[in-house]
This record gives structure tokens, sequence and C-alpha cells, in this order.
């Protein structure tokens, strides 16, 4: 009776993944949501009990819900065909990288949430350094941060700097966003009623536009709500673009929140499906023993662009590694 019970718990949790979209505000869902692809580690102890016991029905369950929750890991691996997206419950992906080999621009940006202004600076202007990144986008931000930042160099790097209005509301600080490439318009508020505001910076790559936003929807800790409406929020980005937009940061969700999903799927793609190399967990990162296991910082853009490469990074006295991808387009 207890591995039915444990196998029931499991699948209603797996369920959750198919919620409509904003449904997953509600309560404790989206850190539950948050935690399902750790569930195979729980299925993997039920089919051992099932084992044990001699319960054929209760050790096919068991693998048919491993099944499940290793179909739903492929999707990190391999292209999911359009008609196939809706089964497993997966954002939009494009077809193949093929699809952009003739590609003649390419950008590399990074984004990091900083843990109320703490991480080290140091590091990320030396990470910035080595992995030839060409956009810096922060979230967590602090005076002091910027500070520390503009001590160790950022300004010899990345001359073009637009930080985010502070509010008393800031989701553990501001966001901010530095660039290489020339502004030739920026903001510290895109979007509206946000919990962070949203800096922004429209950048000239090769006589190219481009226009790149930090992100950080609000913690659900602190208002399921708020991050909800945060994250419907970054729909507005996609509407009427005129031009290859990129909007990262810590967006306290996964591919897993039917939330995100609705909004990558108004005509954003993410960058870490897009590379099919698995997925990039990122959180947490300062927890001595455990490896990152969420993937809840994201680089997502519009469907012009795609991504070439995606890797982490890890940053001391911060508990979210850095997000470093490359794009390209035509």
């Amino acid at each position: 009776m207890l591995v039915w019970i444990l196998l029931g718990v499991i699948a209603l949790w797996m369920a959750l993944r198919y919620l409509p979209a904003g449904w997953d505000s509600f309560g404790p869902l989206p850190f539950a949501i948050a935690l399902i692809p750790l569930l195979a580690v729980p299925l993997v102890g039920t089919l051992g009990l099932a084992a044990l016991t001699h319960s054929r029905a209760q050790v096919w369950s068991s693998i048919a819900l491993l099944v499940v929750h290793l179909v739903w890991s492929l999707t990190f691996f391999v292209p999911i065909p359009a008609g196939m997206m809706p089964v497993l419950s997966s954002p939009r992906q494009t077809m193949s990288s093929s699809a952009h080999a003739n590609s003649t621009q390419q950008l590399t940006v990074m984004t990091v949430n900083a843990r109320y202004g703490r991480a080290d600076t140091s590091v990320i202007l030396h990470t910035i350094e080595q992995m030839n990144v060409d956009v810096l986008a922060v979230q967590e931000v602090s005076a002091d941060f910027v500070q520390r930042l503009h001590d160790a160099g950022i300004s010899s790097v990345m001359a073009y700097e637009q930080l985010g209005e502070k509010k008393d509301s800031d989701n553990g600080g501001f966001n901010a966003v530095w660039s290489r490439y020339p502004a030739t318009s920026s903001g510290a508020t895109l979007l509206e009623n946000m919990g962070s505001n949203t800096p922004w910076i429209t950048l000239q790559v090769n006589n190219n536009a481009v226009r790149v936003v930090s992100t950080h929807p609000y913690s659900p800790q602190r208002s399921t709500k708020q991050w909800q409406h945060d994250i419907a929020a970054l729909t507005q980005l996609t509407s009427g673009a005129d031009m290859p937009t990129i909007v990262m940061g810590d967006m306290n969700s996964s591919t897993f929140h039917p939330s995100l999903r609705a909004t990558i799927n108004t005509g954003l793609l993410d960058s870490s499906l897009e590379v099919h190399r698995g997925a990039h967990p990122t959180f947490p990162s300062s927890w001595t023993f455990l490896p990152s296991v969420i993937e809840i910082d994201h680089v997502l853009h519009t469907r012009e662009m795609q991504a070439v490469s995606v890797r982490t990074a890890v940053i001391p006295r911060t508990d979210h590694q850095a997000l470093i991808c490359t794009l390209s387009w035509r």
C-alpha cells in the first residue's frame, strides 16, 4: 500500500507540468513544479521497493513513470517535432542548428544573479574576458556591487552601462546591463509594474540593431501573484518586435512551469533547449555537497536568432551559476 501511495503522489506531482498557464501561481505550486526534475530519485526508490515486494504492477507503474521522466529529459537532447510539443509539454524549439549554418552575426551574452550584490566581481570580470562575453546582464545588483565592478575594471572591457531604476519592491536588488558594443538607446525601465524594473539597451552589432533586456521575475517566496505577472509580462517584448531581442536573467522558473512555457511560445526560444546538449542547471550553486539541480536562469531570444552554445560558470559568493550563451543570426 505504501508504494501505491508514493506512486500516486509522484504521478500527481508530475502532472502539475500540464496545468494551464497561470494556474501554477497558486500556493506552493511554483516550488513543487520546480522540483519535478528531481522526482526521478524517489521513482527509483519506489521501483526498488516494488521489486523487493515482488509486486509486478508496482514495478511496471514505477517504470512507466520513469519512462515519462526520461522522455521529458530527452527534450534537452533532441529536437522535438511541433506536433509532439503539447504531448511532452515542451516549449517550441528550432529543428536543427543547420538552419543557421549561414549566419553572419554572433553575440556572446552572460547573465548572473549577484545575490544581494555579494557576487565576486573579480571572477565575473575574469569570466567575461575568458569567455569573450559581449553583453553582461546582472540581477540583484546593489550600489556597492556596481562600485566593486568598476574597481575591478569593467569599464575597460564593457564601456556601455545601463542600470535599472531602483524601487522599494526590488527583488533582492535592481537589474543592470553592460556591453562591449556601442549603445544607440537604453533605459532603466522597459516594462511597467514589474517586481524589479527591466533595464534594456539597444546595441549596434556590425551595423545591426539588437535589443538586450535584463529581467528578474519576482521570487514566488515574496508573491506568487507577482511572480506569475512578471513572467507573463515578458510576452510584451515579442509583440511588434522590430529587431532581434534577447531577454535574460534569473526568471525564478523553469520550462517545467506552464507560465514560462506560455511566455516562450509567444515568440521566444530558450537557448538551453535549442543546443540539445542537456539541461544547464544554475541553482543552487552555493551548497558545498550539492550540485546545481534546477535550471531557473535563462537566455531567451526572438526566433530570428539561434543559440550556438550554452555553458555555465561558477561565481563565488552567489547562489546562482552564471549562464553564458553565444547566439547567431543572419
